[in-house]
């Protein structure tokens, strides 16, 4: 297995040696064309990715938004809740200052 990978790596990284030097003797020519397909299915695959990548982020975005704007809504309830007790608070004080 160690020698047939060797030997097919070999020829992949050869082929890749004549396409991009445009050198292609003849006894290359599958080679070439295997080499080509592969890499036009890395490519398929590389924008099938980035289109499952595109799409996961946009989910994590919204979702992002989403839990923003309910934080800031949770803020704003908080702070409401807090400025009624200071209210309370006061109307109590001033309760049990008038009841001394």
């Amino acid at each position: 297995l160690a020698e047939a990978t060797k030997v097919f790596m070999a020829q992949v990284n050869n082929a890749a040696r004549n396409v991009k030097f445009g050198s292609i003797p003849p006894d290359d020519e599958d080679d070439v064309a295997l080499l080509k397909h592969l890499q036009e299915k890395n490519d398929a695959m590389n924008r099938r990715h980035q289109e499952q990548f595109d799409v996961k982020m946009k989910a994590l975005k919204d979702k992002e938004m989403q839990l923003r704007m309910q934080i800031r809504a949770e803020s704003r309830d908080c702070a409401a809740t807090t400025a009624l007790i200071e209210e309370q608070t006061h109307i109590q004080d001033d309760l049990e200052t008038q009841i001394r």
